[in-house]
């Protein structure tokens, strides 16, 4: 057999650490044990199987020493591991995150299964993991969060925990985590040492169907789906997958790493978003105080100010820049190169695009969606129902508002909830909009009306219909539509 490229650096012979080098003997990848198998310049890369208080100093090791490395997500820090990324790009290396849902056969048919509508929309999510005694139940929780957030297929928008502590334990003897989705979708993962080892499970419930997976069951009886009534079949019919384990397929995907240079199904990029929910749910499990969102601090190309709030997740593009006593919510999306002012508010789900530029003292509320080059001035208002009242719960009225890409909006105007505003249409200070805006519209008055047109570059037509500044040419096709003219 051909010497391997891949060394297993493990601190314990538990099952995990075996069935690693198994499927490395298999693939005749695993190299020949050795004092420092970071100083062979025959290993190429380095398996890491070991408890997190020693896995972040060997990755950096093995990573200083020009290997590729693959670990657990759950072994290192949110910052950790950010950290381990920027060094492993600094030296060309990758750095593979092992995740078990990303490989296991099962888990995958069950992602196939939710894409292909047989779950119908999903509802929710049950995870129950077993620790050992001597474990730490934050650590099960963190695999079974990230196989949540993979089914979903985004972040949740609240997260809440509540932890159960026994005298005779130093660690939790049990932790749940509730988290709830922008979609709607709802999840509760629990792990204790009160389980069963084999008592592993995964179970999710849609309005068409629900499906359990066991991870401790054969493979034809890992996946199994029920229907969605009560005098359904109780043994639920089984989803066939393949016989391969979940470490052997990771093995021979970290080996085509290793050998080939093809970039990691799972990296550092994919495991920060659990590490950050995982950050929130430990926050919020302390003292026991609920429905808290922990607070992001740091984020890779990310200028966020002391005062600022960010809660996570949130995703935040490079380059953006956060000021002075801003509140960004936890699911709202911010693209690169954006400029967010002081005392701005960007609730939950909220989709701002890139290079936007959102002013002082602006409130912008789920149900709204600004495109990319979008400019909000000053104090400008956004709403999210046509008839507010206090005494009155209308949050399953809330009215989608579309801003169009580069778009303007003066300060103190109001953009009535339910318009889209055309793309680099510009919005007078003050106007009230109450309907829709045309591309390029210059509007008005309260309520607004169109009073000229306005170019790409942001200035106002002539009856000529060309840009002062870029010479681009325009003509109207209709009452209210404006058409460049192609050079």
């Amino acid at each position: 057999m051909p010497r391997g490229c891949i060394a297993l650096i493990s601190s314990s012979h538990g099952e995990e650490a075996s069935a690693i080098a198994a499927a490395l003997t298999d693939l005749a990848a695993l190299a020949s044990p050795g004092p420092d198998a970071c100083a062979d310049p025959d290993v190429r890369g380095i398996v890491i199987v070991t408890p997190p208080a020693t896995g972040a100093n060997l990755a950096r090791h093995a990573l200083a020493a020009g290997k590729h490395v693959m670990m657990e997500a759950s072994a290192v820090s949110t910052g950790t591991l950010e950290a381990l990324a920027r060094e492993a790009d600094a030296r060309g290396l990758f750095l593979c995150v092992w995740n078990r849902w990303a490989y296991a056969p099962a888990f995958l048919r069950l992602r196939a299964l939710k894409a292909e509508g047989a779950l119908g929309r999903l509802r929710h999510i049950t995870a129950l993991r077993p620790c050992g005694d001597g474990s730490d139940p934050w650590t099960a929780c963190h695999e079974a969060i990230g196989a949540v957030m993979a089914l979903v297929g985004r972040d949740p928008s609240t997260v809440q925990a509540r932890v159960v502590t026994t005298a005779s334990r130093m660690l939790p003897a049990a932790v749940t985590v509730l988290l709830d989705f922008p979609s709607g979708e709802t999840a509760e993962v629990t792990a204790t040492t009160l389980l069963n080892a084999r008592d592993d499970l995964f179970a999710v419930a849609g309005d068409r169907r629900r499906a359990v997976l066991d991870w401790n069951a054969q493979p034809h009886r890992a996946l199994r789906l029920f229907p969605m009534r009560e005098d359904g079949d109780e043994d639920g019919a089984p989803a066939p997958v393949g016989p391969e384990s979940a470490i052997h397929r990771a093995c021979a995907h970290f080996l085509d790493v290793v050998r080939q240079g093809s970039r990691p199904l799972t990296d550092a990029t994919d495991a920060m978003p659990v590490l950050r929910v995982m950050d929130a749910a430990r926050a919020a499990g302390e003292g026991d105080r609920h429905a808290r969102t922990g607070r992001i601090t740091t984020i890779p190309g990310v200028s966020v100010h002391e005062s600022a709030w960010v809660d996570a997740p949130a995703e935040i593009g490079e380059g953006t820049r956060i000021w002075h006593f801003t509140h960004v919510l936890a699911g709202a999306r911010i693209g690169r190169n954006c400029n967010i002012g002081q005392n701005v508010m960007i609730g939950p789900g909220v989709t701002v695009g890139n290079g936007c530029k959102i002013q002082n003292n602006v409130s912008i509320y789920p149900g709204v969606e600004l495109s990319d080059g979008v400019f909000c001035g000053p104090s400008c208002v956004f709403t999210n129902v046509i008839n507010p009242r206090a005494e009155i719960e209308r949050k399953t009225e809330f009215r989608t508002t579309f801003v169009g890409r580069g778009a303007s909006i003066g300060a103190n105007a109001t953009i009535v909830c339910g318009v889209t505003l055309g793309a680099y249409s510009f919005i007078a200070a003050g106007a009230v909009v109450t309907r829709d805006v045309p591309p390029h519209a210059l509007m008005a008055g309260v309520p607004a009306r169109r009073i000229g047109w306005m170019s790409h570059a942001g200035h106002r037509l002539g009856p000529n219909l060309t840009c002062p500044s870029e010479g681009r040419r325009y003509m109207e096709t209709g009452p209210d539509r404006l058409e460049e003219i192609n050079r």
